[in-house]
């Protein structure tokens, strides 16, 4: 082998390590920027309470306060239509969500959750700046859950 051929496979070969960083950086940029284009399925089990013969359902306050926050692109689901194909991620909110906020003292002061489901399997990334972003948005979903909660009393 000759010492040009050599050294030609030394630099392709330090090439596609440096060609693939430079694409997956590139890719990777500006991660926050395009966030409100990622499909995220809010799943709304929430069946309400019924409150001086008024229904109330803060599962539905809280799912279109987050539409309306347009930090992801929110669409309303069933767990029934829902698929990763077609999402990112998944937000569930239980069947008990409001009687859990309203009835939180008479339920041994148990806590409602919203649960959130992340395929990492399509980019361990996004899942990443998913769960971040989340958390962030927790006290505008805290928010809405004491003005849907102080409105009722």
């Amino acid at each position: 082998m000759s010492k040009k051929m050599l050294i030609a496979k030394i630099v392709v070969l330090c090439l596609i390590p440096s060609m693939y960083t430079i694409t997956y950086l590139a890719a990777n940029s500006d991660p926050y920027g395009n966030l409100d284009q990622v499909p995220v399925g809010i799943v709304n089990a929430d069946v309400g309470v019924t409150i001086n013969e008024e229904n109330v359902n803060i599962g539905q306050q809280v799912a279109d306060g987050l539409i309306a926050s347009e930090a992801f692109a929110f669409t309303m689901t069933t767990e029934q239509d829902f698929s990763y194909d077609d999402y990112f991620m998944k937000i569930v909110i239980p069947s008990d969500f409001s009687q859990s906020i309203i009835n939180f003292d008479q339920n041994g002061y148990q806590q409602a959750q919203i649960v959130m489901r992340v395929d990492e399997s399509k980019n361990y990334i996004f899942a990443s700046i998913a769960s971040e972003a989340m958390y962030e948005m927790e006290s505008d979903i805290n928010q809405e859950i004491v003005t849907s909660y102080l409105n009722v009393g």
